[in-house]
């Protein structure tokens, strides 16, 4: 595990820049490495490092451990999977699907 967890958002929402830059500027272990915004000035008004131009560049560079994913709900399924898939750990600030089956859960306690 490395020393400092770094981080990549995916979007420019309200909630990165209220809640979650905050929260990993705040925090000792972690660091903000990169920032997915399809509007790169709304990314670059919230974060002065690596803009991606899109979700999948984001996911592709590999200079983060984590991402966050504060996409409406039923967006964050796809990004999450696409994380998950190359060890990437994901955070989901909505629900990532409406659907158990769609999550993989398959039921139980």
């Amino acid at each position: 595990m490395p020393e400092r967890l770094r981080f990549g958002i995916l979007g420019a929402a309200d909630i990165a820049r209220k809640a979650l830059i905050p929260a990993i500027e705040a925090a000792a272990n972690a660091e903000l490495v990169a920032l997915a915004s399809r509007d790169p000035e709304r990314g670059r008004a919230l974060f002065a490092g690596s803009i991606a131009a899109d979700y999948g560049s984001l996911l592709a560079a590999p200079e983060g451990d984590a991402v966050s994913i504060p996409l409406p709900t039923g967006l964050p399924t796809e990004w999450a999977h696409r994380a998950l898939a190359p060890g990437t750990h994901a955070l989901c600030e909505t629900p990532a699907t409406v659907d158990p089956a769609e999550s993989g859960h398959r039921g139980g306690g």
